[in-house]
């Protein structure tokens, strides 16, 4: 599993007022099994026009494309045949170089772009050639790494805004959940679109046996209570579980789900629940289920029960791509 979000870092109450109609917060739930052993992993995602610094920063260059950066707890090492490179911060900035000349060119704007990150999280980043990837479209994409996490720095400017909504699930302390934590700023048909990601809290949960009953619930993972509020006003309010199937000899039943969600299987090795929990609240986020040995026709029938239908993939991939520049008039 890898990878890893109210409105970005430094909205404001009447910033977050105005932006409320593309205010996009999604919560998931991820649950693995490894020797049947439980393994679960939280992703919070929120996208919003505003962003923690000016955008014009990086969108008055017209070659610009998007920006991400990444941070994490834990070591990343790449081994080459000369030496390894260690890092923990990195940072992507995609260009298009067609209007620039060349990929050199491209080099030199993203360079100059790559300060600005530098300047604002006080961090020196190096050029990695064994990450960047240049392509023969006119698109580049130029990669920058550091041995020195960013996460706190990142949380910092996640937390102090008190956003509201699913935010606050993940707002208290994410260097203590061994997180991964991605900002975003991306050009979408003419506009441009920040986002947040953490995605991390592992916890081996418990050893599941054959036919007995199990809850996977987010207040037991976190240690937490109260109710679980979308935030005002806002756009659009998702919540996933996510089943990760990589063995083949059992089948996994469900029995029940909070809040009550629909059901997407997009492959053998993968099932998702989703809800659209948009101005409502709700207090947890849980799935029951079985594991039985083999194939078990029951599951259809529990999938009936729970009125879980079968919905395409695409609901999947509209998520992911959601946001068009129509809907925000930018």
């Amino acid at each position: 599993m890898v990878l890893l979000i109210a409105v970005l870092f430094s909205v404001q109450d009447e910033t977050l007022t105005k932006a409320s109609s593309v205010y996009d917060e999604s919560f998931e739930l991820c649950i693995g099994f490894y020797n049947m052993t439980c393994i679960s992993l939280l992703w919070l995602e929120v996208s919003s026009p505003d962003g923690s610094f000016r955008a014009s920063e990086f969108t008055s260059e017209p070659s610009f494309v998007s920006l991400s950066i990444i941070s994490t707890t834990g070591l990343t090492i790449i081994r080459s045949e000369d030496y390894n490179f260690n890092y923990t911060t990195e940072v992507h900035i995609n260009i298009n170089f067609t209007t620039l000349g060349n990929a050199g060119q491209g080099r030199i704007v993203a360079d100059a772009l790559k300060r600005k990150i530098e300047n604002r999280f006080q961090v020196f980043l190096t050029y990695s050639q064994y990450l960047s990837q240049i392509a023969i479209s006119g698109f580049g994409e130029y990669v920058y790494i550091s041995d020195v996490p960013i996460l706190d720095q990142l949380q910092f400017e996640f937390s102090r805004q008190d956003l509201p909504g699913l935010s606050q699930l993940l707002s208290s302390n994410i260097i203590a959940g061994d997180a991964q934590v991605r900002m975003r700023l991306e050009k979408i048909d003419g506009s441009f679109l920040w986002s947040y990601q953490v995605f991390g809290f592992s916890k081996k949960l418990f050893q599941a046996n054959f036919g007995q009953e199990c809850t996977v619930s987010l207040n037991d993972i976190l240690s937490r209570t109260g109710t679980i509020n979308s935030a005002p006003g806002a756009h659009s309010s998702s919540v996933y579980v996510r089943i990760s199937l990589d063995n083949d000899t059992f089948t996994f039943v469900p029995i029940g789900t909070e809040p009550a969600m629909s059901r997407i299987e997009s492959n053998p090795d993968q099932i998702l629940f989703y809800t659209n929990v948009t101005g409502e609240s709700f207090y947890d986020v849980a799935i029951r289920f079985k594991v039985v040995l083999g194939a078990d026709p029951t599951a259809y029938a529990a999938a009936a029960i729970l009125g879980v239908f079968s919905c395409t993939v695409g609901l999947y991939l509209y998520r992911k791509r959601r946001l068009k520049s129509s809907r925000y008039g930018l």
